[in-house]
Formats: structure tokens, sequence, C-alpha cells
């Protein structure tokens, strides 16, 4: 089952075009990361993916039943007014507990009175590892991340990266992390002026 396909897809905001003619698709299990210099149009695909861009040409297509997660390295889609067992509460599941998000939280590292803190009153990497603790309690079969290494200590980066080869869905990512790559990655797609080119593998 293919999660995601793009097909001719031409890419941008409207003011002319970021990427032209990509042809793409995201299978079960794959964890493809995202290479290429800055404003070569890597957001613009994870947002197009999201559904907030429209292709200018061709189609960009989710398959049935896929969940889509989304870890933004802004963090603007958790209220900095919630403390962090409320942030990673799944919606729609007010019968989670609060034992059960705090152990969630646990998980990325996040323990006692700080999980009672605002959102918006707690550092970059506590802010970050709740951000990833809220995307696992979401339990997608697609993972869209932009920069998740950002901000994170050395403990928590392993974690993660434990995290998402244990990972059963497709993992779709931008990082600058060689070594997070080379851990993570099972495929490599590089843009470039020419074009696009997917290379199986890690970063080395």
């Amino acid at each position: 089952m293919t999660l995601a396909r793009l097909s001719g897809a031409t890419l941008g905001y409207g003011a002319g075009a970021v990427l032209s003619d990509l042809s793409l698709t995201l299978d079960p299990g794959e964890r493809l990361v995202l290479l290429g210099r800055s404003g070569v149009g890597k957001t613009t695909l994870l947002k197009t993916l999201l559904g907030e861009l429209e292709p200018d040409q061709g189609s960009v297509r989710l398959g049935h039943n896929v969940e889509l997660g989304y870890f933004d390295q802004g963090l603007s889609s958790i209220p900095h007014d919630v403390d962090l067992v409320e942030a990673v509460r799944p919606p729609g599941k007010p019968d989670v507990t609060p034992g059960q998000l705090r152990s969630l939280l646990a998980r990325f590292g996040l323990t006692g009175d700080i999980v009672l803190q605002h959102f918006g009153n707690c550092s970059g990497g506590e802010q970050s590892k709740t951000a990833l603790a809220r995307l696992a309690a979401l339990n997608p079969n697609l993972m869209v991340l932009d920069e998740p290494t950002n901000h994170l200590d050395l403990w928590a980066r392993d974690g993660l990266e434990a995290a998402l080869c244990d990972f059963d869905g497709t993992v779709l990512f931008v990082t600058h992390d060689r070594y997070f790559i080379d851990q993570v990655a099972t495929q490599v797609l590089v843009i470039e002026a020419d074009g696009c080119h997917v290379y199986d593998g890690n970063y080395s």
C-alpha cells in the first residue's frame, strides 16, 4: 500500500516554482531523508504533503487510511498556555489518564514537576521533547519531521533514533545531522538544481 504519491508535481508559493516535475512514492516502512541547500524546497515539499500547499501542476495524493503526524520545527502546533501533560493528549481521547500521559513524557526524559509547567515556559529542548511525545501519542502511520533533532540533548537524540528505527510506519524527515541520518534513513532524496534524485541507503 503506497502511503503517498507525487506525480509530475510542480511545487511553489505562487511566485514561481520551487520544485518542478517531481515524482515520488512513499511506501510502508521507508525512512526517507530530504537533503538540499537552504531554500531549495524541502519545507515546501513537506507542506504540500501535509495539504497546506497545493501543487501548481501535477498531483499529490495520500493513500487510503493514512494517519499523518507532523513535527514542526517551529513547534506551532502546541498552545503555549497548557501544561505538558495536556500538551501530549491526543485530540478526541479524553479517556487517556494523566498517568498514561506522564509515562509517555517520561519516555522522552520529562519527569517530575516539569510536566506541570506550561509549554511556553519550557526550554527549547523540553518543548521539542514534548512535541515528539505528542506525535508518538497520535500513533500515525506516516510521520513528517522537520528538523526533529534541534534542541535535543544526546540522550533524547539516541531515544528518537531508536524509536524511529522501531517504527512500523513511514518516516519523511529533514535534518542536517549526518550521524542521525546514518542511524535512521533507509533512503535519501537529494534536491539539486537539476532535479531530485533518490538513493537507497543512508548518508554514508
